[in-house]
């Protein structure tokens, strides 16, 4: 699937086993800063939540391609063209990018350590086609921190 020219897209991701991929203000911080920088070259991001361990996102493409430097695609480099990337291209791009900064972070910085993978394999992305649709996903996207005094995934 690629992203397609001013759709709108609700994408998720979760650590690893579910486990925690926040752990300081500054893991926070860091990914906030990442989806400023690097999610911004094609989209504009209407409504995210970073949960312990977990994100959502609802962004709208905003551009008909993307820069194959932005995705560090050595192929397309070598053609010299623009690609507009499929959603799994940008997603894997963006978990390996942000697990390498994190590895670098706990070596250097003191991060807490994560068993194994940082990110799960498989990551959620749908279209939202209407606007009560839109209403109902940033609801949901918005509310999600109320509840997590009851999520079963909190440890504390």
């Amino acid at each position: 699937m690629h992203f397609e020219p001013n759709q709108i897209y609700h994408v998720y991701n979760r650590g690893n086993n579910k486990q925690p991929i926040f752990f300081t203000d500054a893991n926070y911080l860091y990914f906030l800063q990442k989806i400023k920088t690097e999610w911004k070259k094609y989209a504009d991001v209407l409504c995210y939540c970073l949960m312990p361990n977990h994100f959502h996102c609802i962004i709208e493409i905003t551009n008909e391609s993307v820069d194959a430097t932005a995705l560090n695609d050595a192929s397309a480099l070598r053609a010299d063209t623009r690609v507009r990337p499929d959603i799994p291209t940008v997603v894997q791009w963006f978990k390996t990018m942000t697990t390498n900064e994190y590895i670098r972070g706990v070596k250097t910085l003191g991060w807490q350590r994560f068993d194994g993978k940082l990110w799960q394999r498989d990551y959620y992305e749908h279209i939202i086609r209407n606007h009560q649709s839109f209403i109902k996903i940033s609801n949901y996207i918005r509310n999600n921190p109320t509840k997590w005094h009851i999520d079963k995934f909190n440890k504390k």
